[in-house]
């Protein structure tokens, strides 16, 4: 077919040098970030357990806190979250609704008790197994709009100073695809190869925008556990907790052209990432009552060291013209080997404690985002460092506290009123976080025990606000997020 080309980009645009599919910054927030969803108790007292236990949760948090655990205990929990997002890109808001359904953790606990005539302090040891889910990424959101500029610029773009062979080579999943579907194509002038793009904006009128992304997968933890008693007075408590990455993502970028003047009608780009991950981490914690109302906590998370993380990825572009003609190619997967850590973390606990009326408890959590780090693995075939994209998470990642504050009101003997607050510390330096906010949770529950179960129920209130760019920020505003996610959860505990 014969096209008329009309927009040249010349030189190279800034902030597109990175490949789009991983291995990079963003990557290494996105898995240091977790937010372990707990049990139905935790949950409800705002995850503050630090210093409490006799909880499932408490594996992945202060171990110590498997010490209070008095008989064999066997417990589960469910938890089904929906949710909603709201996105405004240059004035035109898009609301996305989503919901998910899952089973939040499940643990068993042994007790061993020390014999009557067996004179030592050490009262009780406890070993535990339990699976607790760190992370969550169930999502879905859409950002409709009118923007300028066009993606195809960024495509057009990665081709520069390259011939078509060269980006097949070099770019296949992206500049190379667009440009065996009619979207880009090649110019040569003066011994300079650069690449026009058929979706310009010459004319006026702008270009439609809508942009999908649809997420899933989670970071589960596989908690290994022992804990002791000592004069029921000092609990200690270690894990070793294995973890997995399961992490799936698909972008969809639509554009139409709204200029009559233009060949081309639209184009559809798809992207799709898989993530999976194996990594490996150290807690310990201990718990001290001076006194019988008093409890303080402390426990020290090693960095996860994911040992093996491999990235697989493709892509796809469709392209529709106004004189019937239409074109579509999809890129073969390509995958990458890496290794990664992510960063430790210390957490304090205080809690007060009145056993005929209940408890006010307290933890603060540091963890330094700026510490995740990208290795190269033995088995990637290349010997690159990632030695640029661990120091961009030196610049624009920092230090942050998580607060969590709880309380539990006994009603009776058997139930429980329980409220619950946490705050998640903002993870980027203050340059560069622009309107993005801290996310905050708000939770209420109920709790009722008797001598052989126990039932906990719990409701969750979370919402942050968060930057996203469709692409290149030179080319298009930052489309702020507004997310909003209510949970409910129910755990069963039995003793056996």
């Amino acid at each position: 077919m014969t096209m008329k080309f009309n927009y040249t980009l010349l030189g190279v645009l800034c902030l597109v040098s990175a490949s789009f599919w991983g291995q990079n910054e963003e990557d290494a927030l996105r898995f240091s970030n977790t937010d372990l969803q707990g049990t139905a108790r935790y949950a409800s007292m705002g995850g503050a357990f630090g210093s409490l236990g006799a909880d499932i949760s408490v594996l992945s948090v202060n171990p110590a806190g498997m010490g209070r655990y008095k008989s064999d205990v066997l417990s589960g929990t469910l938890n089904l979250g929906v949710g909603n997002t709201a996105a405004t890109l240059n004035g035109e808001e898009t609301i996305t609704n989503s919901e998910n359904f899952d089973l939040n953790n499940l643990g068993i606990i042994g007790v061993s008790n020390t014999r009557v005539d067996n004179p030592s302090p050490w009262r009780k040891v406890q070993f535990g197994f339990a699976y607790n889910r760190l992370a969550e990424f169930n999502d879905k959101y859409t950002i409709n709009g009118n923007n300028d500029a066009s993606f195809s610029y960024v495509l057009a773009d990665r081709g520069y100073g390259r011939t078509p062979d060269e980006i097949y080579g070099n770019d296949r999943h992206y500049s190379s695809l667009a440009y065996e579907n009619y979207l880009i194509d090649h110019v040569v002038d003066s011994s300079q190869q650069w690449y026009v793009t058929q979706m310009h904006n010459d004319y006026g009128g702008g270009i439609t925008h809508e942009h999908t992304v649809e997420t899933s997968g989670r970071i589960g933890e596989s908690a290994f556990s022992i804990a002791g008693n000592y004069s029921d007075k000092l609990y200690l408590g270690a894990t070793v907790g294995v973890d997995k990455i399961r992490f799936d993502r698909t972008k969809t970028h639509f554009e139409a052209a709204n200029s009559d003047s233009l060949e081309i009608d639209n184009y559809t780009f798809i992207e799709n990432l898989s993530t999976r991950g194996n990594g490996v981490n150290l807690k310990v914690g201990a718990i001290v009552l001076p006194q019988p109302w008093l409890r303080l906590g402390l426990a020290l998370h090693t960095p996860t060291n994911y040992y093996y993380m491999r990235d697989t990825w493709n892509s796809e572009i469709r392209t529709n013209f106004k004189n019937g003609d239409n074109y579509g190619e999809k890129s073969n997967s390509s995958s990458y080997v890496y290794k990664m850590r992510t960063p430790g973390r210390v957490i304090g606990s205080l809690a007060f404690v009145a056993k005929k009326f209940g408890l006010l408890s307290v933890d603060c959590e540091y963890v330094n985002y700026g510490n995740a780090l990208l290795r190269n693995h033995q088995n990637s075939g290349d010997s690159y460092d990632f030695n640029y994209e661990n120091s961009i998470s030196g610049q624009i990642y920092q230090p942050t506290l998580n607060i969590r504050v709880g309380g539990e009101y006994k009603i009776t003997n058997y139930l429980m009123a329980r409220a619950g607050y946490a705050l998640n510390g903002q993870p980027f330096k203050g340059e560069y976080k622009d309107q993005a906010t801290p996310k905050t949770k708000y939770s209420l529950g109920l709790g009722f025990r008797s001598e052989q179960f126990y039932i906990d129920l719990a409701v969750v209130h979370s919402q942050q606000k968060e930057n996203y760019f469709l692409y290149d920020p030179i080319l298009i505003e930052n489309t702020v997020q507004t997310k909003k996610w209510t949970n409910g959860l129910v755990t069963l505990g039995f003793k056996i």
